[in-house]
Parts: C-alpha cells; structure tokens; sequence
C-alpha cells in the first residue's frame, strides 16, 4: 500500500463501535457515512495519511498530535489554500520530522492541546 493514499477513521459497525480501521476511503450511494475497507466509519474521525513518519517511525494523519522536540504539541492539518499536510498553528512540515513523535489525536487525546483550539 502507498502509505499517503491512507484514511484511518472509527467504525460504526456492531460490536467494534469506535475502534480504528485504516485503509482506503470509498464514498457510496447505498451508505450515508464514509466507508474505508467495506466498513462505516464515523466521518467526524476520518483523517488521511500525510505519508510521513515521525523519529519513531510512526505514521503521521491528519488530526494527530504531534510533539516536536522543543516540547511543543502541534495538531496536524489539511490546508485547502497550500494543498498540504501542516502542523497548526504555526508550523509547516519543512520542519524535520525525524525530530517529532505522535503523541495522540484529538479525537481521544484533546486534553493534549489544553489551552489551544483544537480548530487552530
């Protein structure tokens, strides 16, 4: 699999409601919810694959929380005006990564960002 073509989202499936799939995303008629792997998944929690890595080679999604190595956590962002991957609120991903860690998402880990927004 090309690692950047990667949703990971929550399921919404009977008996593994909240639990993480990753895989490609798919958009159906019969399904009024985004499907990744032939599963529903809640689309508040859908995020693509940057593609990227962090110093523990980790993969790094869209809404993860990131820690850089300064001790700063970032949220990381899709900007539609740049058509890319960023760490908000200020910080682009020209920054080496091998220097960063995924330390969560906001989707269970917003405490993480406490005292920013996490729309930032």
């Amino acid at each position: 699999m090309n690692d950047r073509y990667l949703f990971r989202g929550r399921r919404l499936d009977k008996g593994n409601e909240g639990e993480w799939i990753i895989g490609y995303i798919q958009m159906r008629p019969t399904h009024k919810n985004p499907v990744i792997d032939y599963v529903q998944v809640d689309p508040a929690t859908v995020g693509q694959c940057t593609g990227l890595k962090d110093k523990n080679g980790v993969l790094i999604y869209e809404s993860d929380i990131i820690k850089d190595d300064y001790g700063r956590n970032f949220r990381v962002v899709y900007n539609q005006q740049k058509t890319q991957f960023e760490a908000a609120p200020t910080y682009s991903f020209m920054y080496s990564l091998d220097l960063c860690e995924v330390i969560g998402n906001v989707h269970e880990n917003v405490e993480i960002l406490v005292g920013r927004s996490v729309t930032e």
